[in-house]
């Protein structure tokens, strides 16, 4: 059933990107620890590694909206193919 496989999708959407936030945040952590232990300012690596990161964060964060939005679809269509049948 086309929903059935929707709701899959917009599941499995939702999966990927909540990891991938995940990683993101774990990256911006770790580079911020390794940070704070030097008396100098972070490298430019450093710095590049946070934003790289934080892009990365927002694409997850805009990643799970849209898969939130096909769980969303596909929840209506079921609605309507089921008030379609009643």
């Amino acid at each position: 059933m086309v929903s059935a496989s929707l709701l899959q999708t917009g599941v499995a959407g939702v999966q990927a990107g909540l990891q991938r936030a995940e990683r993101a945040a774990a990256d911006i952590a770790r580079v911020s620890i390794e940070s704070s232990g030097d008396n100098i300012a972070g490298s430019n690596d450093d710095i590049i590694d946070i934003a790289e990161s934080a892009v990365s964060l927002i694409e997850a964060k805009n990643q799970v909206q849209a898969s939130a939005k096909v769980i969303s679809v596909a929840d209506e269509m079921l609605g309507t193919l089921l008030d379609t049948i009643a």
